[in-house]
């Protein structure tokens, strides 16, 4: 990972997710603490990280968490929520986003 060092110990990262068009990763379950990352280039667009409390029926932004260039968070989810990122207003976007799970030791 070039560009995304999550700043949490015993951190797990997953296989990034590509982003060439104005869409949204795919949602995943997200719980405890969960870090994103995004590198490449936003190709003028604006990507806003967002939370389903209920399974991905309803999906509210993430207070903070719009960006227009590469950026690293940590966000503690609660237990069975989902987290999903989605790109808008871009031309041409080459994005890689990448995402971190907390484990136990």
């Amino acid at each position: 990972m070039p560009f995304c060092e999550v700043p949490m110990a015993v951190m797990v990262p997953v296989t990034p997710t590509p982003m060439t068009t104005n869409t949204s990763t795919v949602a995943f379950e997200a719980s405890g603490q969960t870090g994103i990352c995004a590198a490449g280039t936003f190709g003028g667009g604006t990507m806003v990280l967002e939370v389903s409390p209920d399974g991905g029926t309803t999906w509210i932004p993430l207070a903070g968490a719009s960006y227009t260039a590469a950026f690293t968070i940590v966000v503690t989810m609660a237990s069975g929520a989902r987290l999903r990122a989605v790109l808008t207003g871009a031309t041409t976007p080459s994005i890689s986003v990448w995402r971190s799970e907390a484990t136990s030791n």
